[in-house]
């Protein structure tokens, strides 16, 4: 089973082969949820959108969504000057992965690899993989 990160109660609704499931109940967290949640289709999209809320909530330390400049506004007050360019580059690129994830439109939010790729941008030095991900799974 994959993990799912909108309500982990949801993911009981999959199994290995799924990649979507009907529900007819509302279930979730309102505010983690999705737009498209009242269509009844559950699919990976739904996780992305939860990511979304989940790191803007975690850079603002706030519910709601927040631009970018008020995002680094905020956090330039609080950073030291020797790492602050380097350390308010990792909280763009953080910030500009969680309103992607937000996209109203499903479609228009990014695929997880897309998110995999930008984590580097993150980090101050080089990034060693920890393991490999293979049809699905990932192993090390």
């Amino acid at each position: 089973m994959l993990p799912k990160i909108a309500d982990f109660g949801l993911s009981r609704c999959f199994d290995e082969k799924q990649s979507r499931a009907f529900t007819t109940n509302i279930a979730g967290t309102m505010g983690y949820l999705p737009p498209e949640f009242d269509s009844g289709t559950i699919t990976y999209r739904f996780d992305l959108y939860s990511l979304g809320v989940i790191i803007m909530e975690i850079l603002t330390r706030k519910r709601g969504y927040k631009a970018v400049e008020d995002i680094l506004e905020s956090w330039s007050i609080r950073l030291e000057q020797s790492q602050k360019d380097i350390q308010l580059k990792q909280i763009r690129v953080c910030a500009e992965i969680g309103i992607e994830c937000m996209e109203f439109n499903p479609l228009k939010r990014p695929v997880t690899q897309h998110i995999i790729a930008r984590l580097p941008e993150t980090k101050d030095g080089p990034i060693e993989p920890a393991g490999t991900c293979s049809a699905g799974r990932w192993s090390t």
